[in-house]
């Protein structure tokens, strides 16, 4: 008995559109840069398995969408027992803390969409 002998059909149920910001965004150097401060070294990952929202922010209001990790692969993501560490929580609090206080003292406008703010 081969794989000649099984017919499989697959069909797409439900999904998320994609979208991605561009790396080279002045909002995606805001978020590198307080990773840096943050983390120190950094992984850049302009194509990542998981989805959100990315494709409501980035393409139908027309604003920059990034998404920030707060866990390593010790913390079991998505298996029935994940976890995510206080230190890494308190981290992940302080880059998205200095992400908008970086946000707020530019003067870069980083949006398509002029209407949004």
């Amino acid at each position: 008995m081969g794989n000649e002998d099984y017919e499989t059909e697959v069909k797409f149920l439900d999904g998320e559109p994609s979208a991605r910001t561009s790396v080279n965004n002045s909002f995606v150097n805001i978020v590198k840069e307080a990773a840096v401060e943050v983390y120190g070294d950094i992984i850049v990952n302009i194509s990542s398995a998981g989805t959100g929202p990315t494709y409501y922010f980035a393409k139908l209001l027309g604003v920059p969408s990034v998404c920030i990790g707060g866990t390593d692969l010790s913390n079991r993501s998505y298996s029935p027992n994940e976890y995510m560490r206080i230190d890494s929580l308190d981290k992940t609090i302080k880059c998205i803390t200095i992400i908008l206080e970086k946000f707020a003292i530019t003067n870069t406008n980083v949006f398509k969409n002029k209407n949004v703010l």
